[in-house]
């Protein structure tokens, strides 16, 4: 299925999502880079696709409760 613009629009940039999981924009950027984030490339940088964000949101929290 092709994706169209109107897919990725409410999609968070890297320093959104730095915000939201209350991390560095880098270490946001070497997520990117390992492929633990999916994202997509646009004019404005590259855009983060909320499911994998709020997984990622899941899982950094289940290993703060397992501390």
């Amino acid at each position: 299925m092709a994706m169209t613009n109107t897919d990725i629009t409410t999609w968070p940039s890297r320093s959104i999502a730095a915000r939201q999981l209350g991390v560095s924009s880098e270490l946001v950027t070497n997520w990117l880079n390992q492929g633990r984030l999916r994202f997509v490339a646009t004019k404005l940088g590259r855009l983060i696709d909320p499911a994998d964000l709020a997984r990622l949101a899941k899982e950094r929290a289940a290993k703060e409760k397992a501390r």
